[in-house]
């Protein structure tokens, strides 16, 4: 699908409820070296071991507030909001 589409940042749960990302990331990183945006409801879990090989380049804790992820977003892709 990310060949498909092309997208310009990847956004994915941390828990996936038939897998989880580390794995799923290892799949798309196979195919795909597109930024990624982990959002997890553990924040007390955030730090640099969660991100072997650089697999997702921020960790978000949820909820999070779309202006937020909107700017996160912007960054990953190097867009600024006017």
């Amino acid at each position: 699908m990310i060949q498909e589409f092309s997208p310009d940042v990847l956004v994915s749960d941390i828990g996936m409820p038939d897998t989880d990302a580390y794995i799923f990331m290892d799949e798309v990183r196979k195919i795909s070296s597109i930024p990624v945006i982990a959002l997890t409801a553990c924040p007390e879990e955030i730090n640099d071991s969660l991100t072997p090989d650089n697999k997702f380049q921020v960790h978000l804790a949820k909820p999070i507030a779309a202006d937020e992820l909107v700017a996160c977003v912007a960054t990953l892709t190097n867009r600024i909001r006017n």
